[in-house]
């Protein structure tokens, strides 16, 4: 991650913004000193940068809402920005923390919740927790460890140095991509517990299937037996009862063929005993039926008359009847239309004179529009007339305004041509002398010399004055020639001069609306007149084709009834029957309907009845019925022995099943339990390698090793500093023993005294000799990351105080080491008051209190 530009405005001592471009200002790389008094805001610009990328200060007991300024007015945004690039790459990030803000309604205040904006691969990100999410993602580290490994807080700078193995162990995961190792850790753990439940599973199903076989066999008998004597037992058990179920099978068999040849004898005397009773319970039915229909012969001809007879006549019949009804109402029709033609011609005579005055109607309509047009353009002219009075006294007044204005205008030039020419008068006059000749008039005596006037004019006021004087001019006599023309219009119009416009607007008015009126009544009483003729004509038309219509139609129906008259007579002849016996003998459809039923019904009967006696007949004839009881008991026993051994023979069947089964599954689960056993002790013993559970082993899981080698690296490049700052004194090491058994290891430090020549922990060192030692370690671990191209980048580093600590020629050393990275790409910077580092550092942001916040001044 490198800086390129950090801005912010209302935030901790800041009160206006302040823009710190690391880019532009060439401050992105080498040392870069923040300096300044105490509390005007050093680490305020470490805060911001922690801020904007993980909602948090730099330090302890800073959180974001205590962030804002003090100065900032309640109407100012309080706000970080941060642009910095990655891998290449430049990104942006907005924050603002959660503080008090004057309302934008009803006034007072409001609180403002706190914001975040970030833009990464094409999404905007808005939701607060959300956006640092994707910062630790992105720079592959959180606000924990990016404290300890690229920002040093104030009296933090040695926490990476005393941390613990197993937060080590997150940072370097994060840092060096380890994560993989602890996969296979956790792979191997949640392998060797898999195959343990997979043994314990296997276990507890060979106890299910021993209980299984508990059940069956109904005893204990098995219980002692290890799994390979179970086996054995149970296959000699299997076949002794596989060779007793087969001499069963043989039993069943020989029972079952007796008893199937008894069955067949009884079922056939049992099939000839029905059919015997079966031939005498139809014969009593078939002589039931015949007696119950004795008139059947009469019904079927009574049906037979009317499905012929009736149905024929009653056609004829209705067609008479339906001629007679038509005949009755084509009568009452014409009737009726004959009234309505009568009424018609009554109408029409009692309008007749009134629709004679339909034919004068175009001739008065026209007579009424010409008024109409006549009145609408006289009130056109009258009101063309008012309104060109009108116009004229307005052109009159302004032509008298203008008037006034260019004689004023006029007599203003006239001044302003006075006043100049007297003031040219006292230009040469200011230059005569006595006894020389005026170049005007010639005298050589002055005795009325011009005097200067109280006025000056120059000859661009005049030619200006000249020019305003035209343009009113011009004006007037445009105005005159409107007027002109708008009192030849007035006169055009050829109205006496002392018309009463008003009044002649008036009449002109009403006449035009009451010959409106007359028009409008005319026309309705026309309209009127034309429908009640177009109405009477109507109804004459109608009743004239009804009459024709009515009397055709009678016609017909009379001819019609004559005809069908003569069907019906010789209908009757020719069926040989009377009007009487029809009316007698008709039936109603539904009645028909249910007599056939009836004689179908009876038909069907007695031919089924009758079909049957002539089958049954040819089978029973000189037989008779026998008696059956003692084939039923002899038959019932030989099923009831062959049903008991069918039992036996099914239950010991199914015994011999489940024995088989249960076997089966012992001896698969015993292979799969002594193949999977084996695999279970590789994986267990790699698993608690891995993942340093051995019993009296070394406590340093898979992952820690690998990252202890990283470690090792680190050491090699942070005591090429710690040599040079300590004069050969002290050494950073790894320690490989952890203080006791139970806890793991790899990952911690101690520190190697020449002076003693003894290893101690690193907790023993001096606040200084701890300084050291932290910074050392940063850069060298800034070194390997880069010597190892991981996927964290740390081009920059930033400590806060800590050089205070350090006696002068530490100081010197530390200074020469960090001067040593000034080529470098990466960026250190240095909060510090030591007057050394301040004379030996060129790049330095200096801090300044005011009584309005603090600002900063670069110097580069």
């Amino acid at each position: 991650m490198r800086l390129k530009k950090l801005t912010l405005e209302a935030f901790e001592p800041f009160r206006n913004k302040i823009e710190i471009d690391f880019e532009k200002e060439g401050i992105d790389k080498g040392l870069l000193l923040i300096t300044g008094d105490t509390g005007a805001g050093k680490t305020s610009i470490f805060d911001a940068i922690c801020f904007a990328l993980f909602s948090r200060a730099s330090g302890e007991g800073r959180e974001s809402y205590s962030l804002r300024s003090q100065f900032a007015g309640l109407e100012e945004p309080t706000f970080v920005e941060l642009e910095f690039y990655h891998n290449g790459k430049l990104y942006t990030v907005r924050r603002s923390p959660e503080y008090e803000r004057t309302s934008k309604k009803g006034g007072g205040t409001t609180k403002q919740l706190q914001t975040a904006e970030f833009e990464i691969n094409g999404r905007k990100i808005t939701k607060y927790n959300e956006v640092t999410e994707e910062i630790e993602n992105l720079i592959g580290l959180n606000y924990d460890q990016f404290s300890k490994l690229v920002m040093l807080p104030q009296g933090e700078f040695s926490k990476f140095l005393t941390a613990p193995s197993n937060e080590k162990t997150g940072i370097f995961r994060q840092i060096f991509d380890t994560g993989i190792y602890n996969t296979i850790m956790n792979y191997l753990k949640n392998d060797a517990r898999d195959k343990e439940n997979s043994l314990k599973y296997l276990k507890d199903n060979i106890e299910n299937e021993r209980e299984k076989l508990r059940e069956q066999t109904e005893s204990d008998e098995y219980d002692s037996l290890n799994l390979e004597e179970l086996l054995e037992e149970l296959s000699k058990k299997i076949e002794k009862d596989s060779k007793d179920l087969e001499k069963l099978q043989k039993q069943k068999e020989k029972l079952n063929d007796e008893k199937n040849k008894k069955q067949v004898i009884y079922d056939k005397l049992t099939e000839l005993n029905k059919k015997i009773q079966d031939y005498n319970d139809v014969k009593v039915k078939l002589e039931k039926l015949i007696k119950e229909n004795k008139d059947i012969d009469k019904e079927r001809e009574l049906a037979n008359y009317n499905k012929i007879v009736v149905a024929k006549l009653n056609s004829i019949i209705k067609d008479l009847e339906n001629t007679k009804k038509q005949i009755e109402e084509n009568s009452k029709k014409l009737e009726s239309a004959k009234e309505e033609k009568k009424e018609a011609d009554k109408q029409f005579k009692e309008n007749e004179k009134n629709f004679k005055e339909l034919d004068k109607f175009t001739q008065k309509l026209e007579e009424l529009n010409s008024k109409i047009a006549e009145e609408e353009q006289y009130i056109e002219k009258l009101n063309k007339y008012k309104k060109l009075n009108e116009n004229l006294d307005k052109q009159q007044k302004e032509c008298k305004t203008l008037i006034a204005k260019h004689k004023k205008e006029n007599d203003k030039l006239d001044k302003m041509r006075s006043v100049y020419y007297l003031n040219t008068a006292y230009l040469v006059a200011s230059e005569l002398e006595d006894g020389k000749p005026c170049p005007v008039c010639g005298s050589t005596d002055h005795p009325h010399i011009a005097e200067k006037t109280k006025d000056e004019y120059t000859k661009e006021d005049i030619e200006n004055q000249e020019k305003e004087e035209r343009k009113l001019n011009d004006k007037v006599k445009k105005l005159e020639t409107q007027i002109e023309e708008t009192t030849k219009n007035i006169n055009d119009l050829a109205l006496a001069e002392k018309i009463d416009q008003e009044k002649e607007l008036k009449n002109a008015k009403e006449i035009l609306k009451n010959t409106s009126n007359e028009k409008e009544k005319l026309k309705k009483e026309n309209e009127n007149l034309q429908k009640l003729k177009e109405e009477i004509n109507k109804k004459l038309t109608k009743s004239e084709t009804n009459i024709k219509t009515f009397e055709k139609q009678k016609k017909d129906n009379e001819e019609q009834q004559s005809k069908l008259q003569k069907d019906l007579e010789n209908a009757l002849t020719e069926n040989s029957t009377t009007i009487e016996e029809y009316n007698s003998k008709k039936m109603s459809v539904k009645d028909l309907n249910k007599l056939e039923s009836k004689i179908a019904e009876f038909d069907k009967n007695k031919t089924s009845y009758e079909a049957t006696i002539r089958t049954l007949e040819k089978e029973v004839k000189g037989k008779k019925q026998e008696k059956l009881d003692d084939k039923k008991e002899e038959l019932n026993k030989l099923t009831s022995q062959y049903n008991g051994l069918d039992k036996e023979y099914y239950s010991n069947h199914e015994l011999l099943v489940k024995l088989t089964e249960i076997s089966e599954n012992i001896e698969n689960y015993k292979n799969r339990f002594e193949k999977e056993n084996k695999e279970y002790i590789v994986v267990s013993n790699l698993s608690n390698t891995a993942n340093a559970s051995l019993k009296g082993a070394q406590k340093i899981t898979f992952e820690n090793y690998v990252q202890a080698i990283y470690m090792e690296n680190i050491i090699i490049e942070a005591n090429k500093r710690l040599l040079k700052m300590t004069d050969g004194r002290f050494e950073l090491r790894r320690k490989k023993e952890a203080k006791n058994i139970k806890e793991k290891s790899g990952l911690d430090f101690s520190v190697y005294d020449a002076n003693t020549g003894k290893e101690r922990d690193v907790s023993t060192l001096s606040g200084g000799e701890k300084f050291k030692a932290s910074l050392s370690l940063a850069l060298g671990l800034s070194d390997v990351i880069s010597m190892y191209a991981g996927g964290i980048k740390t081009d920059c580093l930033f400590v806060d105080e800590g050089f205070g600590s350090l006696d002068p020629e530490s100081l010197n050393q530390a200074i020469n080491i960090l001067t040593d990275l000034v080529d470098t790409d990466k960026l250190v910077g240095i909060i510090s008051h030591v007057e050394e580092l301040e004379s030996r550092i060129d790049k330095k942001i200096r801090v300044q209190k005011t009584k309005d916040g603090s600002k900063i001044k670069i110097e580069a």
